[in-house]
């Protein structure tokens, strides 16, 4: 096989590799840029950590850790020249990427000379904050926040240790014991039962065997949580539910009460106040009331139906005698 048929087999494989690869390698580097939030007025802490995780990643940290090298001579070796370099680079990349990162307003406000770390140190200077009022919005935070069973109670405790290591940084040092009372504190009133008991014991607990134990409590509250709930719900549906409808029925509810609940009707009751329910008020009773409202058809007299008419039986008993006459 001739040199220039593995040439036209070959080339456009490697052509395509390297072409996917420099795609990749791109696109990959837009999305480690776009990490980085736009620097504000009020994100410069965010702003500082992303810059630096994307500088890390990228290779580019190397120009804050090394001091400029001096330019090189012709009397410098190659690894001189190559650290020069390697410098200039990451310094200008650097330079690139903070600048690609900052609000106009900002970036005019930030005397840049050419150094990255001089830079990033500049834009630090005029995001400086007292010491003192950081202290007192951490203190204030630490003790206002309160859990509202909203979320994770591991995740609230998790934030008051946040909180409470900042204040170390400014030579502030808060107990493990003040945090643990802090984080009972914060607790709502779910959570006396497990307050009485710390309180109540001699040994104290360390942040991480608080964390285990509220995390059991808050299980249990969970629970309580859903079967109030679930006896709520079947509470309400039994009031809703007619009582003609439950057990043993329309007639046993008669039998107990006196009266019937069926839908359709109150015959025979009252709802007058003062007279009592499921009782005839006719002197004679319930049977002359009966058969007072029964009146016949025919001879229209009462007390007997039409088919039990004395008048109809006598006539259909004088049909009978002139049939078999006849």
């Amino acid at each position: 096989m001739s040199l220039t048929l593995l040439i036209y087999i070959f080339l456009p494989i490697i052509l395509f590799n390297f072409c996917v690869f420099a795609y990749t390698a791109v696109n990959n580097m837009t999305t480690q840029l776009n990490f980085i939030e736009t620097l504000t007025s009020s994100n410069y802490k965010k702003w500082k950590q992303d810059v630096e995780i994307v500088l890390g990643l990228m290779d580019l940290d190397f120009a804050f850790i090394e001091q400029k090298p001096a330019e090189p001579t012709t009397t410098s070796t190659t690894d001189e020249k190559a650290k020069y370099e390697k410098w200039m680079k990451a310094n200008k990349l650097s330079l690139m990427i903070m600048k690609r990162s900052i609000s106009d307003h900002i970036k005019g406000a930030i005397k840049d000379n050419g150094n990255a770390k001089y830079f990033l140190s500049a834009i630090g200077q005029k995001f400086l904050e007292s010491d003192k009022a950081e202290i007192g919005n951490l203190m204030d935070s630490l003790s206002t926040i309160k859990y509202d069973l909203v979320g994770s109670v591991r995740d609230h405790i998790m934030k008051l240790v946040n909180i409470a290591t900042k204040p170390n940084n400014l030579s502030v040092t808060i107990t493990d014991n003040f945090l643990v009372h802090q984080s009972l504190r914060s607790f709502p009133q779910q959570f006396n039962q497990l307050k009485t008991t710390y309180n109540a014991q001699k040994d104290k607990c360390s942040v991480d065997e608080l964390i285990t134990v509220c995390v059991v409590e808050e299980g249990s509250i969970q629970k309580e949580k859903v079967k109030g709930i679930v006896n709520f719900v079947s509470s309400s549906k039994s009031a809703d539910y007619p009582s003609y409808k439950r057990k043993g029925g329309p007639k046993f509810y008669k039998k107990k009460h006196g009266q019937s609940h069926c839908p359709g009707g109150n015959r025979g009751h009252t709802n007058k106040p003062g007279v009592n329910q499921g009782q005839s008020h006719n002197p004679l009773g319930p049977q002359a009331v009966i058969k007072k409202e029964i009146k016949c058809c025919d001879c229209k007299q009462v007390g007997h139906k039409k088919f039990g008419c004395p008048l109809k039986k006598k006539s259909r008993s004088s049909k009978q005698t002139e049939a078999k006459r006849g």
